[in-house]
């Protein structure tokens, strides 16, 4: 009887053990899958995380690719306004400048003498009393065109003929600047060098009372010149 007892309490001992072992398999079968859970659940919070912030770059690289396709778009349409804006404008300034050349030349063809005497056109520029000389007829009627075309403030050729005595008729229009209007210079006069002599000359025999200043020499000569010691 006694060993059937401790058979039997032995046989109990094992199936406790067993039983404890099982469970605590369970235990640790049941923390392994909570553990596998819980990685799986973070392995999705983090795709999630990832998905997200992808979408929200992608976003925002939508939104930076729309926003410099709008500032090209606004670039090119600002630039093609301002071509415009150019091309109309310099068409405007194109078309105002003909048109003040248009009446420019309207006006001096007006201008123009009709005749070349006194009595075939109407002068009315008085020749100025610093000319040591009197004028031909014609002389005094180049004379008051070009005065006219000095009010005017328009540019002019005088096309004489060789020895009619343009330089004369230049001579009596600064001469005239002078008396009527007080205007004694400084007047720049271009010359080729050949005829230069010719233009001195010239003013010291019609008008004297001009004070000339020959701009011709040497480096030397001409820094003398504009310091006055010559």
């Amino acid at each position: 009887m006694e060993e059937e007892s401790v058979e039997e309490n032995e046989s109990t001992d094992m199936s406790d053990n067993e039983d404890e072992e099982e469970e605590e398999e369970e235990e640790e079968e049941d923390v392994s899958e909570k553990k596998d859970k819980m990685e799986v659940d973070e392995q999705d919070e983090k795709q999630t995380e990832v998905d997200e912030s992808d979408d929200e770059m992608s976003s925002d690289d939508e939104e930076e690719e729309d926003e410099k396709l709008d500032e090209e778009q606004s670039g090119l349409g600002l630039e093609t306004l301002m071509e415009e804006n150019l091309e109309k404008k310099s068409k405007v300034d194109s078309e105002k400048a003909d048109k003040e050349l248009q009446d420019a030349a309207a006006v001096a063809e007006a201008l123009q003498p009709k005749g070349f005497t006194l009595s075939s056109t109407s002068v009315t520029t008085p020749i100025p009393f610093l000319l040591k000389h009197m004028l031909r007829e014609y002389q005094h009627v180049g004379l008051d065109w070009l005065f006219t075309m000095y009010e005017k403030k328009l540019n002019g050729i005088l096309a004489d003929e060789m020895g009619l005595g343009k330089t004369i008729q230049t001579i009596s229009l600064l001469a005239h600047l002078a008396c009527e209007k007080s205007n004694w210079g400084p007047h720049l006069i271009v010359v080729p060098t050949s005829v230069m002599l010719n233009w001195e000359m010239e003013f010291k025999k019609w008008c004297p009372a001009f004070k000339i200043l020959t701009y011709y020499g040497t480096q030397k000569e001409r820094k003398m010149k504009r310091q006055g010691e010559l």
